[in-house]
């Protein structure tokens, strides 16, 4: 388990791309054949750049309250 964070002034730069690009290489030559994540909503969520990836809701949800979705990107 652990978090991907790019700062404010580093986003749009395609660093999380890359990074999630390098996750996945990674876990593809291990045999295993999906990444899970999940994101709060709101003002700054990432929800958008794991759409934009391919993510897609798993149907799971997280956090004390549920207020995380869970999401999967398949290969």
């Amino acid at each position: 388990m652990g978090r991907l964070m790019v700062a404010g002034p580093h986003q749009g730069k395609g660093i999380g791309r890359k990074a999630i690009e390098m996750v996945v290489e990674s876990l593809k030559a291990r045999g295993i054949n999906e990444l899970r994540t999940s994101y709060g909503e709101g003002p700054g969520s990432p929800g958008p750049f794991y759409k934009a990836l391919g993510f897609i809701p798993s149907g799971d949800f997280y956090g004390d309250d549920g207020e995380e979705i869970g999401v999967v990107l398949r290969w």
